[in-house]
């Protein structure tokens, strides 16, 4: 979609990074509402995962730099998004099965 557009891959990968942050924070909001996690166990998470994202994405832009294949950014990009897109709502369901929800 971002093709059709003409953004170039680094547009692409800030525009989808902004959507795949949307998403998540709405799932985190309805597993707060749920009871399913709690503001420390968030607050844990979510400093290990920005620390880690900021870490990998130094380490993979340095990469793409030496070897001069940006293009691989939109292949990375579609992965990480589809296999987010199929593990949160199940980790979400998985989560309010295990507590017992219906």
């Amino acid at each position: 979609m971002f093709r059709i557009l003409n953004l170039n891959s680094f547009q692409a990968t800030s525009t989808a990074a902004c959507v795949v942050f949307i998403a998540s924070g709405m799932n985190v909001i309805q597993a707060l509402v749920m009871g399913i996690l709690t503001i420390r166990d968030f607050l844990f998470l979510f400093t290990i995962t920005c620390g880690g994202s900021y870490v990998l994405s130094k380490v993979i832009s340095a990469w793409l730099r030496r070897t001069n294949r940006t293009s691989l950014v939109e292949l990375m990009l579609f992965v990480l998004i589809s296999l987010s897109s199929a593990y949160m709502p199940y980790s979400l369901w998985d989560k309010v099965q295990s507590s017992g929800g219906d």
